[in-house]
């Protein structure tokens, strides 16, 4: 009776060692989902990263004006200047007001192209993390299992050489429609970024 029991004890730690065996073996044949992404495309047509994208742009405008003001007020003292006699007291006055100016003007120049700049390289990063993030969501929603980068962009009869040697450096030859989730993930964030109130939705199928 004793060895009986040792018996079916043993088959059935086999059993659910060969079940185990089969499982592990099936998880390891299921096929790769491979999807694809235009990244480009999606950063030119996210709408929140191209409101940023503006708001930079008109802060850039306006220190452009700005910019021009301060020539303009330069040019005034340097007219000044001309009419003075170089040896006068007050020439010595304007010329360290012009020097002064100057300085101001450059310095500003140089600080607000910094500023805008570390902006803009800002804004990329984020959305990128963000892309990439939502990304990486979709595609264990979807059970994929790789998401490649590629280009949609596909050469034209009226490419320039230039243009032609950037599409053929594309390392996907061939795909499938199916394939290239880009518009899915697009469409889900210019509407969770045009919601103005309401919980998360999902990627749509």
């Amino acid at each position: 009776m004793k060895k009986l029991v040792l018996s079916i004890t043993a088959v059935a730690v086999m059993g659910a060692l060969l079940s185990t065996c089969t499982e592990a073996t099936a998880q390891s044949a299921k096929p790769h989902k491979i999807g694809l992404v235009d990244m480009a495309f999606i950063f030119k047509n996210y709408k929140k990263f191209k409101a940023e994208r503006e708001t930079i742009e008109n802060d850039l405008k306006m220190a452009a004006e700005g910019a021009k003001k301060q020539r303009e007020d330069i040019e005034k003292l340097q007219e000044t200047l001309k009419g003075l006699t170089p040896t006068s007291p007050e020439f010595s006055i304007q010329e360290k007001k012009v020097a002064s100016a100057v300085a101001s003007f450059q310095a500003d120049a140089s600080r607000i192209k910094r500023e805008l700049v570390m902006k803009e390289a800002e804004l990329y990063k984020r959305t990128y993390l963000e892309v990439t993030d939502i990304i990486g969501k979709y595609a264990q929603y979807q059970q994929y299992t790789l998401i490649l980068r590629y280009s949609q962009e596909t050469v034209k009869a009226d490419d320039g050489p230039q243009e032609v040697m950037q599409k053929m450096s594309n390392q996907v030859v061939y795909r499938q429609p199916s394939d290239d989730i880009t518009q899915a993930v697009l469409e889900f964030m210019n509407k969770e970024y045009e919601k103005t109130a309401g919980g998360a939705a999902r990627p749509r199928q």
